[in-house]
């Protein structure tokens, strides 16, 4: 006999998992929160099995649930919306299963976070703007950690995933702002892949008074992200190499060509020297001065685009030193 403690995903039955639809399809016992779990979702489960809504239960009873079914000789499926690690409460059933002898496994899901985005059309992880998302919650009945208060993250700048608490987006959007600024995008997404999925987006100076108005108090998401630059991620820059790729190099005339090995070496040294001459600033913050030959001045730079422009440069004169070399021999 075992526990399935199945990821839900966040509504749609299009966005199970393969393994997920499996089980629930051929399961003989399921308790699922209804409150939270989608009715398509509800309605992929096998219809002889035996069906329990956890909404209306205690710790103690769905625990008394898995000691029958062991009793019976019967595996459980335990639905939690989205996925089970995230704010799924599985922990102390996993400890008291443990206690018990009885068998476990976690079925991962498609959580929230990334059905709203998707919905959203928004990448979280913005090039040289935010690299780090934070999925947190607000205080309720479960009290936060005093070091994971909200303003302590957006110190940080990162994207902001905040789950279960639509309903303090309105006093928590002018706090949020003073570090990301009122015309920082935040969005809510109410039912993510539901049939009734309800998008509102606006900046951290309106997104309160516009989820008030659509009545939005529950089961939706509030995220907070820097909009773009319009910086570009390097992973697929023609000069970026990796295992599977080569360094290509853009000429005066726009003409690509692969760089030699003593090219890529040299530019390798120079990307050490650079990365020791930024690191004190990657660590504290700061940002990095650098002279503009166009602008006649010192300009603040972040410290993935002085990298940036310093790669570009140090490229520009590995291949003056390799064609130097060259034309020596």
């Amino acid at each position: 006999m075992k526990v399935y403690f199945v990821g839900a995903g966040p509504g749609n039955p299009e966005l199970l998992t393969v393994k997920a639809l499996h089980l629930l399809q051929g399961c003989k016992i399921c308790i699922y929160a209804g409150s939270l779990v989608s009715p398509d979702v509800i309605a992929c489960i096998s219809p002889t099995a035996e069906k329990h809504d956890s909404a209306s239960l205690s710790h103690p009873e769905v625990l008394s649930l898995f000691q029958e079914a062991r009793t019976r000789g019967l595996d459980v499926i335990r639905l939690h919306t989205g996925d089970p690690s995230i704010y799924g409460a599985i922990g102390e059933q996993i400890l008291d299963l443990e206690k018990l002898g009885i068998a476990y496994e976690v079925v991962p899901g498609v959580s929230a976070f990334q059905a709203s985005a998707a919905a959203l059309g928004w990448e979280l992880t913005v090039p040289e703007v935010a690299q780090s998302i934070v999925l947190t919650r607000t205080p309720g009945r479960t009290p936060m950690p005093e070091a994971e208060e909200l303003e302590n993250f957006a110190k940080t700048g990162a994207t902001l995933c905040v789950f279960l608490s639509a309903h303090a987006i309105a006093a928590h959007a002018p706090l949020l702002a003073k570090y990301y600024g009122d015309d920082c995008p935040a969005a809510v997404v109410f039912h993510a892949s539901w049939p009734d999925q309800k998008i509102v987006q606006g900046t951290l100076a309106d997104i309160g008074e516009k989820i008030r108005a659509e009545g939005i108090e529950k089961t939706a998401l509030f995220i907070v992200r820097r909009a773009s630059t319009g910086a570009q991620s390097r992973l697929y820059a023609p000069e970026f190499a990796h295992g599977y790729r080569d360094a290509k190099y853009t000429d005066s005339e726009g003409n690509q060509a692969e760089l030699s090995e003593e090219t890529k070496n040299v530019i390798a040294a120079m990307d050490e020297a650079t990365w020791k001459a930024t690191e004190g600033y990657r660590m504290t913050g700061l940002p990095v001065p650098i002279y503009d030959k166009e602008q006649k001045k010192v300009i603040y730079l972040s410290v993935d685009e002085a990298l940036r422009r310093r790669s570009d440069y140090d490229m520009r004169m590995a291949l003056k030193k390799t064609s130097g070399s060259m034309s020596h021999d």
